[in-house]
């Protein structure tokens, strides 16, 4: 699968550099089989995660909202908590699954910067 993600109308093939402290953005994620075709969701939850590859903790597990489930969009709305005093590089990858079925979609290493 491949995975494209938008942010602030930018749109990147792996994660864009965050900031620690930031919240009240949207991360908008479409998801394409790996013949570029739109990966219908069906009835898919999907899941964002962040693990902290010098510590092996979870930073994040999210649910992400399907915004489109045929032309496989979804997307998460950070809050105040989850970059909180948080800053160092992660593993960020979604996870669909469903009733018979479950991928996991390596979206890269994200970096998280100290925004002082």
């Amino acid at each position: 699968m491949k995975v494209t993600i938008i942010k602030d109308s930018a749109s990147y093939d792996s994660m864009p550099v965050l900031f620690a402290n930031d919240y009240g953005f949207t991360l908008q994620f479409e998801i394409k089989d790996d013949e570029y075709n739109a990966y219908s969701l069906g009835s898919n939850a999907v899941l964002l995660k962040m693990q902290n590859l010098a510590t092996s903790s979870e930073l994040l597990s999210a649910t992400c909202t399907v915004t489109n489930i045929t032309s496989g969009y979804c997307e998460y709305e950070f809050t105040s908590s989850d970059l909180l005093n948080t800053s160092g590089v992660f593993l960020t990858e979604l996870e669909l699954s469903g009733v018979s079925e479950r991928y996991t979609v390596e979206l890269g290493r994200t970096i998280v910067k100290d925004n002082q």
